[in-house]
């Protein structure tokens, strides 16, 4: 049998034990109904029917026959098509409580979705067409080509396990399966997971402070002179140990008179939110620079970009959403710019958390909340609620006076956070002013409260002994 030379035949490229073989699909046609394959092998061409009538199909049953398989056995009697396994993705995003949230994490797998797709096509050629054919040794080639890309052990652990939980919403018999597709359709192995153990180990990360010493949050304030909604985005991280997402979709009703700021649960990493306070005189700042057509706190960082660059014009309109995507790109650059290595707005969060020492902050929260969860003081400061009880306020006190007191021993950087004078220590009055003030209130005194004052000392004097 010689080499086929119809155009109508469809090229395959079939890999055995790294050795490419020459075959071919004849699509059906003279009376055949389903399409043939065509192979080389020891010097002979061969022919036998796939016994399908679907081109993708077709070609995964021809490329296990030549490999030795029957047509009867190549493929199951029914198969999962990348269209299909993609649709039930989007169904389970679309039925997400939160679609903010939910957006997030479907872009992420569409990326890595489209990453595997592009390994498919440029090292296996495309031979992958249905999820049944990805096994495990389909998951380590595509572990060294990561490696060969460069990719970093978390960015390679972060794609394992999108494609891990996406796998497992088509996996038979596993708690996540959906019932999108019948069971026929589904798979009975996670390769994602079997091939765990050879991730590389993720590396640990110093992370990545601002040194107040050294006087590193000047130097980015510094990098967005003339922004004061900018320069105030940062200052309210700081204090705030505020989240990039928690910060950027701030809105003005999550904030009090008093500068209590009450994040939702459903803005909230994990879903837990929380409650936060910042100084009036900051407050005020924030009043100053609002965009009275946003309910976005810090909507005016964009608006400060689009009148500072030349691509203004073209600029969307703000959202929470958006406006998240710019501060963080924004702060990243400016951190380089002045020579602030791997700073992002991230270690805002690590430089106050390391100032306020969190850990005992909690503790002595819980601690007062036991012996004061009835005065009046309680019901009177934090008993009006938006999203959290007094537990949360009095969190947020614990942290904001932490700070404060923290932030003294850096006197530029307290004037530039704006600390309370109530925070600052008071100075030591002089002896010589404190006995003229002790004089002029003894002058003060009638004679009946210094009769007093002699009986209260004689007494004092009786219970020393």
């Amino acid at each position: 049998m010689s080499k086929p030379r119809s155009r109508n035949y469809i090229p395959l490229s079939v890999d055995i034990n790294g050795i490419t073989i020459p075959a071919y699909l004849i699509p059906p046609g003279s009376g055949r109904a389903s399409y043939y394959v065509r192979w080389q092998l020891g010097g002979k061409w061969r022919k036998r029917s796939t016994k399908q009538t679907v081109l993708h199909e077709a070609k995964m049953v021809g490329a296990e026959i030549v490999r030795g398989k029957s047509p009867d056995h190549a493929v199951s009697s029914s198969t999962l098509s990348f269209d299909r396994f993609v649709a039930v993705q989007e169904k389970h995003y679309a039925q997400r409580t939160d679609q903010r949230k939910a957006e997030k994490t479907r872009k992420k797998f569409r990326s890595v979705w489209d990453n595997f797709k592009i390994f498919n096509r440029e090292v296996l050629k495309g031979r992958i067409l249905v999820i049944q054919q990805v096994t495990d040794s389909v998951a380590v080639a595509y572990l060294e080509w990561l490696k060969k890309q460069g990719a970093s052990a978390h960015g390679i652990h972060s794609k394992f396990s999108a494609l891990s939980g996406s796998w497992n919403r088509v996996r038979r018999d596993h708690s996540k399966s959906k019932k999108t597709i019948s069971e026929s359709e589904k798979i009975d192995r996670n390769p994602w997971e079997a091939v765990s153990g050879e991730l590389p180990e993720k590396p640990k990360r110093d992370p990545v402070q601002l040194d107040h010493e050294g006087q590193e949050f000047q130097r980015l304030l510094g990098a967005f002179a003339g922004r004061s909604v900018a320069q105030l985005l940062l200052i309210v991280s700081h204090w705030a140990a505020g989240r990039l997402e928690e910060i950027t979709h701030t809105e003005w009703d999550w904030i009090d008179d008093k500068g209590y700021i009450d994040i939702p649960d459903n803005e909230a990493k994990w879903g837990k939110g929380r409650v936060v306070r910042i100084p009036p005189a900051i407050l005020q700042r924030l009043k100053d620079c609002r965009e009275s057509d946003s309910t976005l706190v810090f909507a005016g960082f964009r608006e400060e970009y689009r009148r500072m660059s030349h691509h203004g014009t073209r600029m969307l309109a703000t959202t929470a959403d958006r406006l998240y995507e710019t501060v963080g790109k924004h702060i990243v650059k400016a951190a380089k710019g002045v020579g602030l290595k791997d700073v992002s707005h991230h270690a805002l969060r690590r430089t106050a958390m390391e100032l306020s020492d969190q850990g005992e902050e909690i503790k002595a929260t819980d601690e007062s909340s036991k012996n004061l969860g009835t005065s009046t003081r309680n019901k009177d400061g934090f008993y009006v609620r938006k999203s959290h009880g007094r537990t949360f306020y009095l969190r947020a006190d614990r942290l904001y006076s932490g700070l404060s007191l923290a932030l003294l021993h850096y006197p530029a950087v307290a004037d530039i956070m704006m600390v309370e004078d109530r925070f600052k220590p008071q100075p030591a009055e002089l002896a010589k002013a404190k006995v003229q003030r002790l004089l002029e209130e003894m002058e003060s005194l009638s004679a009946e409260e210094v009769l007093e004052l002699e009986r209260q000392k004689a007494e004092r004097r009786r219970k020393k002994g």
